[in-house]
């Protein structure tokens, strides 16, 4: 079977529209399945100061890594303070959430997520919020 799409994209950051995802989170979209990704989606977010995500989950695996400022990260309960370059892995289904720390800078980080479920069927990322 021939593929269809496109092989490749090329996304400059200045050309794409952020939208507020939560007060004063602003998500950029750099990597989504109709610019020919199968299996995976991708992007930044930015983060007022004192600003977060609420709790939440999603249907796929999920990374963030943190590319400047520091996050405050909610994983399953647990809670531990992360810092430029650290990097969390979260299962379809756990609970979590980020929140800025600073009250004066910004916080940005890169988040991936699978766009395939545990059995390998490809399906859309849903976010389903908690609290």
């Amino acid at each position: 079977m021939e593929e269809t799409g496109p092989r490749y994209a090329v996304r400059v950051f200045e050309g794409v529209i952020p939208y507020e995802l939560d007060f004063g989170v602003m998500f950029h979209d750099m990597v989504r399945s109709e610019h020919g990704s199968r299996a995976l989606v991708s992007g930044f977010a930015t983060f007022e100061p004192g600003c977060a995500l609420p709790l939440h989950t999603h249907n796929v695996e999920e990374v963030v890594t943190v590319l400047e400022g520091d996050a405050e990260c909610e994983v399953d309960g647990q809670t531990c303070c992360l810092r430029t370059h650290d990097t969390t892995f979260v299962r379809p289904g756990v609970p979590h959430r980020f929140r800025n720390l600073s009250q004066v800078s910004l916080l940005r980080i890169l988040w991936v997520y699978a766009q395939v479920d545990d059995q390998g069927r490809r399906v859309r990322v849903e976010r389903n919020v908690l609290a």
